[in-house]
C-alpha cells in the first residue's frame, strides 16, 4: 500500500525488492532492481541494495554484475567503506581473485589501516597471474601508498625532536 500511495519513491521500491527477495522471488526482485537502477543509477543507496540482491544469486555472472556495478559507485565515492568491502566479496564471487584483493586493500586503507594496505598489494604483485595492465594499476597504488606512509608515519626507531 505504501508503493500506492508513492510509487516513485525509492525506498519504498527498494524495500519492495527486498521483500521479493525474502519470498524468494530472485528473478522478479532482480528485475525491480535492475529497473531502480536503471532509473537512479547515481544512487548509491540504490546500487548497494542492487550489488546486495545480485550476490543473493548463486551465478557468478551476477556476482560480476555486481562488482562492475560497485566499481561504478566507487568512482563516485571513493571513500565508501561498504562499497569497497561489497566489492570484495562481489570480486571474489565473480572469480576474479586480484579485484577481489585490490578491494581489501583500499577498504584497509579507508580505515586507516596503511601499512595493512601496503602489505595487501604487495601479495598481489606476487601473484603470477596479473596482466600487466592489473600489475601497472596496482604498482601505481602502491607506489601512492608507500609515499604517503614516508609523508605520514616516522620509520621505526626515529622520534619527533620537538
Amino acid at each position: 500500500w505504501l508503493l500506492e500511495r508513492d510509487p516513485d519513491n525509492q525506498l519504498f521500491l527498494i524495500l519492495n525488492g527486498e521483500m521479493l527477495l525474502a519470498q524468494k522471488k530472485t528473478a522478479e526482485a532482480l528485475k525491480e532492481f535492475d529497473n531502480l537502477h536503471q532509473a537512479y543509477g547515481e544512487s548509491t543507496m540504490i546500487a548497494l541494495a542492487y550489488a546486495n540482491a545480485l550476490l543473493r544469486s548463486d551465478d557468478s555472472d551476477d556476482a560480476a554484475q555486481a562488482a562492475s556495478i560497485l566499481q561504478n559507485q566507487l568512482r563516485r565515492n571513493p571513500d565508501d567503506t561498504r562499497i569497497t568491502e561489497l566489492l570484495a566479496h562481489a570480486a571474489d564471487r565473480a572469480g576474479d581473485p586480484v579485484r577481489a584483493a585490490e578491494a581489501v586493500a583500499t577498504n584497509y586503507y579507508q580505515r586507516g589501516g596503511l601499512p595493512q594496505a601496503i602489505e595487501q598489494l604487495q601479495r598481489v604483485l606476487e601473484r603470477e597471474d596479473l596482466d600487466y595492465y592489473d600489475r601497472a594499476r596496482i604498482s601505481a597504488k602502491l607506489d601512492r601508498m608507500r609515499v604517503e606512509r614516508m609523508r605520514t608515519m616516522p620509520e621505526p626507531g626515529q622520534q619527533s625532536r620537538n
